[in-house]
């Protein structure tokens, strides 16, 4: 299949492409000229590249007459830096724009990549990440609204807490790792709160398994494993691996109480399991996989 993808550069989206060469799909990804493609170096190569800066969308739709599919990966937390009009950009206008003129290549299926925080109705929760998160819930309703008007399928994959190996620095997982390794005590909170945490190879498997379905109608698939997993599980299996001497000071600092709602909720995976996928990855081995890759490139 010819997939387009966004986010390629990213943390997950450079695991989906790997996957999809994997598989044998013709991978095109969309970007920005400035991107930096480290973690996609070593097959760059093997996929087709259009820079959205400088070229517009009609050359793509010119060189594929036909595209099968568009999988949209890229977001913008609006955490670290940017604006407003960043995060509309990536996560509403730039989805929209592909959704809404993929139809020049004939592509009957967009893959929209949502995340679990949208499972939070009320607008005070996770203050901080409001703006991302509306954003996210705005292009599901606007897929979902086009796609009853065009012949094109609106698949929205709502991802739950993704962990694995080229992580950002900034994440927990892997800021985590960094202080242990150096012998760093951790402040937390009483890590009593859950996530499902899922392994970002088998949330890339997820995303193939859902695109070679041959799905006819609009869906809705979590991608998570199904099973909750307390922060201070977590954060203690990190510990164990790493052989680290840091003291983990579990409660000396103060749960936002705000965070609730999200914290026991595990994905509903009963929909991809009918597709055949099933998590292979268990968190022992998976962060296993992490602590070896930072701790080869945490110091480099």
């Amino acid at each position: 299949m010819i997939v387009v993808v966004t986010g390629g550069t990213g943390f997950f989206g450079s695991h989906l492409i790997r996957g999809l060469l994997d598989n044998g799909h013709h991978v095109i990804l969309l970007k920005r000229s400035t991107s930096n493609v480290w973690r996609i170096s070593e097959f760059i190569s093997q996929i087709d590249i259009f820079d959205l800066d400088i070229s517009p969308l009609s050359s793509l739709y010119d060189k594929y007459p036909k595209i099968d599919a568009c999988i949209h990966t890229a977001t913008d937390y609006g955490l670290y830096k940017g604006s407003l009009n960043n995060i509309f950009y990536t996560n509403v206008s730039l989805p929209f724009s592909l959704l809404t003129s993929m139809h020049n290549s004939r592509c009957d299926l967009f893959i929209n990549t949502d995340t679990f925080y949208t499972l939070s109705n009320n607008k005070n929760n996770y203050f901080h990440m409001r703006d991302y998160i509306i954003s996210k819930q705005y292009i599901k309703e606007l897929g979902t609204s086009f796609s009853a008007l065009k012949k094109i399928k609106f698949i929205n994959m709502r991802l739950f807490h993704l962990y694995g190996t080229m992580d950002n620095e900034k994440k927990f997982s892997v800021s985590m790792i960094d202080k242990l390794t150096k012998g760093i005590d951790i402040e937390l909170t009483d890590g009593l709160q859950c996530r499902d945490f899922i392994y970002v190879k088998d949330a890339v498997k997820a995303f193939i398994v859902v695109l070679e379905a041959k799905i006819n109608q609009n869906e809705q698939y979590d991608v998570g494993t199904g099973k909750l997993i307390s922060i201070r599980e977590f954060v203690e299996t990190l510990k164990i691996k790493t052989k680290s001497n840091s003291k983990l000071l579990f409660g000396l600092i103060e749960t936002r109480g705000n965070e609730s709602e999200v914290s026991n909720i595990s994905a509903n995976v009963h929909k991809l399991n009918k597709l055949g996928w099933f998590p292979k990855v268990s968190l022992e081995k998976g962060i296993e996989l992490i602590v070896d890759y930072s701790m080869r490139h945490l110091n480099k």
